[in-house]
Formats: structure tokens, C-alpha cells, sequence
């Protein structure tokens, strides 16, 4: 590239920011490009799962829940982890997830966000979730590409220039797994090898109070999906992604990894292959 990347990454939830790119944003940043995340739910009522266990085996009703108390731990969290991994530049929509719809004012709010940012390259979740029934991720996913479609026309009510983004990129790594997988395959088109910076995406998982997955569970997690995926293409931890529109090129786009994987010998190849990285993070439960 001859000049930086700007990168808009927009997330269905306040963990989404994170858990399935937060590698690849900080190698992004590391080499100088900017990275915006717009996290588009509060999470609370979906994700603040120790809220969500004391109301089911405990209180009673949403009325005893301080929901805008619990949106500003959640924000917290993952603020915390965000900058573990060099994210600064973070955005909280705070709409709510109970339900979280396509809707004309939610496309018109990142639009603008589009307008402003001007980005050229904009990664979001798989419209193929679920085999593409509507949840939250496939919302979010849509939600996105109507805003890439209206912030490069004329958008009513509003004096900002258009703006086009030029690539756009699915996250892979669906987040349920069900039987309705089988029509559409999980296995990606882009690996992008995280390993150097796997350690720190540890570290902000770890900052995920509200969700159980500080410790055993986040390791855990990057070990079967972050490692499971990219096994076979020699990647001891990677983030998976498609592409929306076709590469176009001048050469074949070869792959510098596939090249030097098979050039090096193959002994050095397992051994790099075989160490479980996550398990030697140290998990500090008090965060200090």
C-alpha cells in the first residue's frame, strides 16, 4: 500500500469489537493504519450474562436491573480490552439488543459515521450466519451494507460529502454453530496469522468480566476455534475472514506463507504448529 489504511469495523455487540478480528485491527494499527470500531448493541440484556444469571436464579423482572449501570460496565470491559490492543478509536451506538433490528435510523447513524471517517476498507459479520437467517450479527452485517450504499449517494438531510468504501470483508469465524452450517461451509478465504500478538487478544478477553470468559474459557476458546480452522494451512493461531468483492490484480496474488512452508523443514514446521500459546498466558482474576 502507498498510504495508510482506513479501517471501520463495525460489531453487533460490545465483545464482538474484539473476539474474532482483534488480532488483525492490531496489526493494522502496528503498521500504522487507523482503525474506528463502532460497537452497535449495549450487549446488556444479551450479553451481560452474570446479570442475566442473577435475574433467572434469583431477582426478579428487569425493573431491578440498572441497565444503563451495566451498559457502562460492559463499556468498561471492553474499553479495557481494546486498548490491550491498541484500539483508541471506539464507538458505542448503545442501541438496544433485545432485539436489534435493520432500521432506517441505525443505517442513517453509521452512514454518517461513514461520512466522516472515510473509510477504505470496512469488516463486519458474515451475512451467512445461521444460513442467513436474521440475528443479531446478520443485522449488524446488513445494517452495514445499507450505510456503505448510502453514504456514497446523495443521503437526505445531510451536507457531507459521499463516500465509497472500497473493500469489504466478512468475519468468518461464525459465532453458533448449528446444523444449518452445512449449507454454507465455515472454512474461510483469508487467514490472517495472528500468533505474535495471540497473547494480548488473551489478556483483553480476559478483561470480559460479564461474560465469563476471563481465564480457562478464553484460552480454551482461541485454542479450538482460533487454532482449529487454520491448522491444516500451518497457522498456529489465526482470524478468518471472505472477501465481498473479487480480488483484482496484475499478477497472481501468491502467498508469501505457502511459499516459505514449504521451503522450511518440516520439523521446525510441527514444532511451531504444536505449542499451545493461550495456556501459558497468566490469568490475574483481581486485574491488577
Amino acid at each position: 500500500m502507498t498510504k495508510p489504511l482506513r479501517i471501520l469495523h463495525t460489531a453487533a455487540h460490545p465483545a464482538d469489537t474484539f473476539d474474532m478480528v482483534g488480532g488483525t485491527l492490531a496489526h493494522h494499527i502496528e503498521r500504522g493504519d487507523s482503525v474506528t470500531v463502532v460497537a452497535f448493541s449495549h450487549g446488556v440484556r444479551s450479553h451481560a450474562m452474570t446479570t442475566i444469571q442473577n435475574l433467572k436464579h434469583g431477582q426478579k423482572g428487569d425493573a431491578l436491573v440498572d441497565v444503563d449501570g451495566v451498559i457502562d460496565e460492559k463499556e468498561e470491559e471492553v474499553k479495557a480490552g481494546c486498548r490491550i490492543l491498541g484500539i483508541n478509536d471506539l464507538r458505542f451506538l448503545r442501541l438496544d439488543d433485545d432485539l436489534l433490528l435493520v432500521k432506517e435510523e441505525h443505517v442513517r447513524r453509521v452512514a454518517r459515521i461513514i461520512r466522516e471517517i472515510k473509510p477504505d476498507v470496512m469488516i463486519t459479520h458474515s451475512p451467512f450466519e445461521l444460513a442467513g437467517i436474521s440475528c443479531a450479527h446478520r443485522a449488524c452485517c446488513e445494517i452495514s451494507l445499507l450505510a456503505r450504499g448510502m453514504a456514497s449517494g446523495i443521503m437526505k438531510d445531510e451536507t457531507s460529502p459521499p463516500h465509497m468504501i472500497g473493500e469489504v470483508f466478512f468475519m468468518w469465524q461464525h459465532g453458533e454453530t448449528t446444523l444449518l452450517d452445512h449449507a454454507f461451509p465455515r472454512f474461510p478465504e483469508i487467514i490472517i496469522d495472528v500468533t505474535d500478538v495471540i497473547e494480548r487478544k488473551v489478556r483483553a478477553m480476559d478483561c470480559l468480566k460479564s461474560q465469563y470468559y476471563p481465564g480457562p474459557l478464553s484460552r480454551k476458546l482461541f485454542e479450538s476455534c482460533a487454532a482449529t480452522q487454520t491448522l491444516h494451512m500451518c497457522v498456529p493461531y489465526g482470524e478468518t475472514f471472505m472477501r465481498y468483492f473479487p480480488q483484482v490484480e496484475n499478477y497472481l496474488p501468491v502467498s508469501e506463507h505457502n511459499l516459505r512452508i514449504c521451503s522450511e523443514p518440516q520439523e521446525r514446521t510441527y514444532a511451531r504448529m504444536g505449542r499451545m500459546i493461550t495456556t501459558e498466558v497468566p490469568f490475574n482474576p483481581t486485574g491488577k
